[in-house]
């Protein structure tokens, strides 16, 4: 079995990005989808899969279908105005350049072109995609790609699982074995940092992309009470609390320092969770078992609704965090060490200039700072980002948020008032990666490169 270790991803660098733009965009890539009159026969996937996605939600009504859709048919009709009038990466911060040319179906002649399957909602819409091990392509799209006229492109954007489970492997491979296509002609696009690497490991070509860099300019941009003032003050700010830490989803490791923020620092601390206690911890290492506490007052405590419901996934900053010193970040991705995901979790804290601890994937510090960020050490402790069993790094977490807490609240003003240059730089260069087109221009060289000739 081939050993997996982590590898370096690709340095980020904004300067030669700029420089090589327009000369990048001369070089045009084009994107074929489907027709309207074709939609409803191939749209990205046949009638079967989908219909059997929706069986499979039939339980799970409050997190809703993709795209709000409850059905198949309102799905159907749905995907067919995506394909008419959005892009195929469902962002159109992706089309800033001009070097992409979409087209549909019936306008391909002779040309060379990538045809996008986007994967639509979000982790659970890949329940319908692995369970039935396959997507629907016409026999056109498989002549072309057999003939090496066109590449598929499947993308998820906004999301980063970690492909090289299982589960990916074996759709990925039961896709080229059904339509009898080269591995060449098969590629995939997400968030996770180490898709290009795990992909390798496949033979497949694999891009990644920090989704939420593409959307800065939209969230992060220079619009009047954007900018964080208060990071330029010669005083140290002065918050009610020490700690803000926001959940959505219900995750093991939520819960963890949701519960540690409770029993030991609540007075401290802005927190939620928006669901019902979800369950004891018993396959945790001891040392992490000696640090949980899920008291009857926490489980009575539960659901506990701040800013949104559970239905919202909210990309902007709120008035919370201004009371707040140090954003504790827990990520999408914790126990998966195949996936290094950065989300707007984390971009959160970057566009309101707070400092962050990520409670997260090993290597999620080490990974923003070869994009250009800069996180906190040694005024934090982040000897976690480096410790790839969760557990310890779990242990490690929660052991310097304890130290944190300990500090006068003058203290704590002083330390968070010596990372201001570092909480402007990163503010600084996320609202820049926007509006220079960086994340855009980055992912667009590396497909140019792997287009058909």
């Amino acid at each position: 079995m081939r050993k997996e270790t982590y590898t370096e991803p690709l340095i980020h660098n904004s300067y030669e990005d700029m420089i090589n733009f327009e000369q990048n965009k001369k070089t045009e890539i084009t994107f074929a989808l489907n027709n309207d009159d074709e939609a409803k026969i191939n749209g990205w996937g046949d009638e079967d899969w989908v219909s059997a996605y929706f069986d499979d939600m039939k339980d799970n009504h409050q997190f809703g279908g993709p795209h709000g859709c409850n059905n198949y048919a309102d799905w159907q009709n749905l995907n067919i105005s995506l394909q008419e009038f959005s892009m195929p990466f469902g962002t159109m911060e992706l089309y800033n350049s001009s070097g992409f040319i979409i087209k549909k179906m019936n306008e391909i002649t002779t040309e060379n072109y990538i045809y996008p399957i986007r994967m639509i909602g979000s982790g659970m819409a890949l329940q319908g995609f692995i369970k039935n091990m396959t997507v629907f392509l016409s026999d056109r799209i498989v002549h072309d790609c057999r003939s090496g006229q066109c590449k598929i492109l499947i993308h998820e954007l906004w999301e980063g699982h970690g492909q090289n489970t299982m589960q990916y492997y074996d759709f990925f491979k039961k896709l080229l074995d059904v339509y009898d296509i080269p591995k060449s002609s098969l590629g995939f696009v997400d968030g996770n940092i180490l898709t290009p690497f795990l992909q390798n490991g496949n033979g497949l070509k694999g891009f990644t992309c920090i989704f939420c860099e593409l959307l800065s300019y939209t969230y992060a941009g220079e619009r009047p009470g954007m900018f964080p003032f208060f990071l330029t003050q010669k005083t140290p700010p002065k918050r009610k609390k020490y700690f803000i830490n926001l959940n959505r989803r219900p995750k093991i490791h939520r819960q963890i320092i949701t519960s540690e923020l409770f029993n030991n620092h609540d007075d401290k601390s802005i927190w939620s969770f928006l669901y019902p206690f979800i369950g004891d911890t018993p396959n945790c290492s001891a040392e992490l078992q000696s640090r949980i506490n899920y008291t009857s007052e926490f489980k009575e405590l539960l659901p506990k609704l701040l800013d949104c419901d559970h239905n919202a996934n909210d990309l902007s900053v709120n008035s919370l965090q201004s009371q707040a010193h140090i954003n504790l970040v827990s990520e999408t991705i914790w126990r998966n060490n195949n996936s290094i995901f950065i989300t707007e979790k984390t971009f959160k804290a970057i566009k309101y200039g707070q400092p962050f601890i990520i409670l997260g994937s090993p290597y999620s510090l080490k990974t923003l700072k070869r994009y250009g960020y800069k996180t906190f050490s040694p005024f934090i402790n982040e000897e976690y980002d480096e410790i790839a069993d969760t557990d310890k790094r779990t242990v490690c977490v929660i052991d310097e948020i304890r130290r944190l807490s300990a500090l006068s609240e003058d203290d704590m003003c002083e330390l968070v008032y010596k990372l201001n240059d570092i909480c402007l730089h990163n503010w600084k260069l996320f609202s820049r990666n926007g509006k220079t087109g960086t994340v855009t221009n980055t992912l667009f060289k590396e497909l140019k490169e792997w287009h058909p000739d």
